[in-house]
This record gives structure tokens, sequence and C-alpha cells, in this order.
């Protein structure tokens, strides 16, 4: 699961370069570190630049919580993987505002 959601960032990338005006978030914050962990430096650094440029937004949240489970602690933790990333490459962060998070069955935003 890890290596698809590397690649999905890969061609994302890719793609960027082929067409600028796009744009694209990953799932959550896992897929980030999962990419990190598996790819080159040199790569990586192609990310942190997109993601400098706007082009590549980094979910806050470390993957989807929004199974009733989770207490507030849990949540709250969840970002932190996510903060810490933001203050060593200066990256912007974007809320979970994603269409998996709006509509999903049974949770409601207000």
């Amino acid at each position: 699961m890890a290596e698809i959601q590397s690649r999905e960032l890969d061609e994302a990338i890719d793609f960027i370069h082929q067409h600028p005006a796009f744009r694209f978030s990953p799932d959550g914050y896992w897929s980030m570190r999962q990419y990190m962990a598996g790819r080159s430096e040199a790569r990586q650094q192609q990310l942190f630049q997109m993601v400098r440029d706007k082009k590549i937004f980094i979910p806050t949240v470390e993957a989807s919580l929004l199974t009733g489970f989770p207490s507030l602690e849990t949540l709250i933790r969840s970002l932190y993987p996510a903060f810490e990333f933001h203050q060593k490459h200066a990256a912007m962060l974007i809320m979970p505002t994603s269409p998996m998070f709006r509509l999903t069955p049974g949770h409601m935003l207000r």
C-alpha cells in the first residue's frame, strides 16, 4: 500500500511538470511519510519544491480517522507528524476539506 501511495505522488510530480496548472493533495500525511522513507533525496527535494510552489498540498491529518472511534487526543495527535513536516520544510499545510472528509456517510461537518 505504501508503494502505491508513493507512486501516486511520483505520478503527480511528473504530471505537474507536464501540466503546471494541475494541483494535487494526497489523502493523508501518511502518504508523505511513506514517500520520504522510500524515495531518493533528489526526488524528495522535487516534492518539497512542489509543496513550496503550492502545487502539491499536504493534509494535516495522518489518515482518515472518521470511523467514530478516535478520541479527541487521537485526533489531536494525528496532526503532530504534519506539523513537524511544516516546521522542518516551511510547507503549507491544508485542513481536511477533501471530499473524503465532507461526504463520509454518517459524519457531518458544521
